[in-house]
């Protein structure tokens, strides 16, 4: 079905079959450069964050390396004692009972261990939410990868844009992975973990 103002000629349609024969052909390979553009910028900016000296030379590839279980848990003892050490000065200089000096340094101690398990709780929700959310964007750039053909043979059609909506999605989806890396690096970086 097309719009009463569309003409559909043979004149008009030829070239439109020619490009989406011609994408048909490279979809998997327009798939490919799609995902090493992405290693591409991630491996950029994290070099030149590395180069900037907020990223320890023996960590450029950790990202690469391991999972997202992996940067977590790894660096979970880390989180866990920044946080507590924070925590406590933090209610040490507010909280000052004046010859009371091991009351303090009590309510410090059970303040960062309390600020600490919460925030290690959230973290082990927060890994397992950020593992589904990668593995649903992996499973999308796979089913787009297959069904790529498919949109590029509906831009043969007249007034549809097939190819257009792919490489949307596959954008969208193929950022998730970068963000999310950044993401992890940038808040090391802030909270001042390796």
């Amino acid at each position: 079905h097309i719009s009463p103002q569309a003409v559909a000629t043979v004149q008009d349609s030829v070239p439109r079959i020619v490009v989406a024969l011609i994408l048909v052909t490279f979809s998997y390979a327009i798939a490919g450069l799609m995902i090493d553009i992405m290693f591409l910028i991630l491996n950029i900016t994290i070099n030149a964050l590395q180069a900037g000296g907020l990223i320890a030379a023996d960590k450029t590839n950790y990202i690469f390396e391991h999972s997202i279980f992996g940067v977590i848990t790894g660096s979970w003892m880390d989180i866990f004692s920044a946080v507590a050490s924070n925590v406590s000065t933090l209610i040490d200089t507010v909280i000052d009972l004046g010859s009371l000096d091991w009351a303090t340094k009590l309510f410090g101690w059970l303040g960062g261990g309390l600020a600490a398990l919460v925030v290690g709780i959230a973290l082990l929700f927060i890994m397992f939410r950020i593992f589904f959310m990668l593995l649903m964007a992996y499973v999308m750039i796979v089913i787009l990868t297959i069904a790529a053909p498919f949109f590029f043979l509906i831009q043969a059609l007249p007034g549809r844009n097939g190819a257009g909506e792919w490489f949307k999605q596959m954008a969208s989806q193929i950022a998730v992975f970068p963000t999310v890396a950044l993401m992890v690096i940038f808040a090391g970086i802030l909270a001042g973990i390796n």
